[in-house]
């Protein structure tokens, strides 16, 4: 099996978008067809698949809190616009979410080997984050729960609070 075919099976483990899969994997091959051998410089298929994961639910977090942002004064949006919110917003969540853990991780890890002034720091500011987008996940259900009961079939949805569809909890793992 090649580099790319693990990397292709990484990124497809991590429920990249096949679009966005293939992109990544043609944009890679053109690079090792000009560059022959330099899959090591790339590193392990593994880590560079969880980075392009985290980027892109960093950055799908960060999209749904600007247009959530750029749509507060709008009294109604198209339910299709505020699932696209909803759902970006949920990966952005994920994110947060796997982050704070993995820091928590690197404490446990590390714990025998760093100052424990550091590891405090690091763990405290973790666990309030973690408690942070605990809140958002809460705000982001119960936004999800008052969508699902008010489909339309794409008609327009009145917002009686615009943070309620996912924008306050985006900004937190998005930034």
């Amino acid at each position: 099996m090649s580099w790319l075919d693990d990397l292709s099976g990484e990124l497809r483990a991590r429920r990249m978008p096949r679009r966005v899969r293939h992109r990544i994997l043609l944009e890679l091959r053109d690079h090792i067809e000009c560059e022959p051998g330099c899959e090591d410089r790339l590193g392990d298929p593994r880590e560079l698949a969880v980075s392009f994961a985290d980027e892109l639910a960093t950055s799908e977090g960060t999209l749904a809190a600007w247009r959530a942002l750029r749509r507060r004064r709008v009294a109604s949006l198209p339910a299709e616009e505020i699932g696209l919110i909803h759902r970006r917003a949920r990966a952005a969540l994920a994110a947060g979410f796997a982050t704070m853990a993995g820091l928590e991780l690197y404490v446990v890890d590390f714990s025998e080997r760093l100052p424990a002034w550091w590891l405090g720091l690091v763990g405290g500011l973790a666990a309030v984050a973690g408690v942070g987008l605990f809140a958002a996940a809460r705000t982001l259900v119960r936004a999800g729960d008052r969508l699902g009961r008010t489909r339309t079939g794409g008609r327009h949805l009145r917002r009686s609070a615009p943070c309620s569809d996912g924008a306050g909890c985006a900004v937190v793992p998005g930034s």
